[in-house]
Parts: structure tokens; sequence; C-alpha cells
């Protein structure tokens, strides 16, 4: 069996999923490939390559650039299912015990693979059907495939824990708000089906730094890292102290 090599630079209650979004050309990639050291980061871009740059810099433990290899195997034009049947692939390739970490760049591919495997057999993932006997899977009704893609983002942040890997990050963009006049200026919501969140331990938007746009800062949306004690002499739990603040200032996510 493989073991990790050198020490990781996590904190060690650092376990889970790192949800993060942001407008494009930010610096997403850019922070969370700092969250690890490289030889223990496992990096899968789902973004036609664009993590590529950092890997011949940082060197990851492991890189793989996924939509490069999808054209290879499938061709130039590849389906949804095809991306779910390699993610497979994907994931029985990653050594046992290896990394500590890995980052999910972008989610966007891995939905819509998984929207097609709810979809190809939707009674399979619970989801009902109206009174014509239609799934609403296809109908969009009652969350429409959504459910069962939760169920399956649930399955694969699970596989790679089970793969040794304490923290996941996940990187999603944002889309535009639209409100009766179009849309609306300024405004905009992160893509990505709410399993993500739920399971995040941290999630994060990132924005341009002040005053220069790199390295980003980052609002923090939700933190399950606050400190935690019970004191014995009183007999009672002291009160939670916040890790972060509800904005990092630097692209570093420890300290």
């Amino acid at each position: 069996m493989a073991k990790a090599k050198g020490n990781s630079i996590m904190p060690p209650e650092f376990n889970g999923v790192l949800y993060t979004c942001g407008l494009r050309g930010v610096g997403k990639s850019t922070l969370l490939s700092q969250v690890e050291r490289p030889d223990l980061t496992c990096y899968l871009d789902f973004d036609d390559g664009k993590g590529r740059g950092l890997d011949e810099q940082l060197h990851f433990g492991l890189y793989r650039d996924v939509m490069a290899e999808m054209t290879v195997k499938y061709g130039r034009v590849y389906k949804p299912q095809q991306m779910y049947e390699y993610l497979d692939l994907l994931l029985k390739e990653v050594e046992q015990d290896k990394f500590t970490h890995c980052i999910l760049d972008n989610i966007d591919y891995i939905e819509q693979a998984l929207t097609v495997e709810v979809k190809r057999d939707p009674d399979a993932y619970g989801i009902t059907r109206n009174k014509s006997g239609v799934s609403n899977a296809v109908t969009g009704a009652f969350g429409g495939p959504y459910p069962g893609v939760n169920q399956l983002v649930s399955g694969l942040i699970n596989t790679f824990h089970a793969k040794g890997i304490r923290v996941v990050s996940a990187i999603a963009h944002v889309k535009s708000v639209w409100g009766s006049g179009g849309i609306v200026p300024n405004k905009w919501k992160p893509r990505g089906v709410e399993r993500w969140q739920q399971m995040s331990i941290l999630s994060l938007v990132v924005i341009p730094g002040t005053p220069d746009p790199l390295p980003p800062a980052a609002l923090v949306q939700k933190e399950a890292l606050g400190k935690v004690k019970f004191n014995n002499d009183s007999g009672e739990f002291e009160k939670p102290i916040r890790r972060l603040p509800l904005r990092l200032a630097r692209r570093s996510l420890r300290g």
C-alpha cells in the first residue's frame, strides 16, 4: 500500500469538503492549490486544462487533464454519460493513501455527468413519478433529478475519503441572477447542487484582493472549524471560538 509522502501542512481537524465559488479568473484555483503540499495534492482538471500551468510550476502528486483524456478516448464529441463512466475510472486509478487533498476544478461537468446518470435510471435513486408515470427527473418537478445528484455527490466525496484523502476542494463558478428586467447587475448565485455546501467544513466566495487583485481574498460563507473546549472544572462547554475571520485577506488558509 502506498504511503503519503512528507508531512501534511493542513491542520489535523481539517477534514471534509472545501467549497469555493467566485467569478472566472479571480484566483480560485490558485488559492486552493496552496491548501496542501503539492506532492500530497491530487488535481483533477475538468476545466479544459486550465490547471496545467499550475501543475508545471507546483508539480502536484497527481494531475489529470480530464477533458483532454476524454477527447483521446471518445473523440472530440463525447456524451455526459461517457463522462460519468470515465469519472468512475479516474476514481479507481487514484492510489490508496497517497494523497491528502484533491481539487475538483470545476464541478460543472461532474454535475452534468451525475445528472445524466440519474435520468438514465431515476427509479434507482428514488425519484418519484407523476400521475402519468413520467419521472420527475424528466419533468423537473419536485427537484427534478437533483435529489439523486445529491446522493451521487455524497458517494463521490465518500469515495475520496475512503482513498485516504482528507479534504476535497470543490471549485464552482457562479451564474447571473435574473429579474423582471433581465440580468440584475452585480448579483450572482453559486453553481452546484446543495450537497457540496451541506458537506462542506468551509465555504468560500473568492473575491479580488485589495488594493491589488492578486493574491485573492475570500468571504467566509460557512465555517465548521471553530474551536470547542469542555471545561472539566466548571463542568460546562466554553464559548466556541471562530478559527477564521469573516473575510480572508490573504490567499493562505492556514493561520
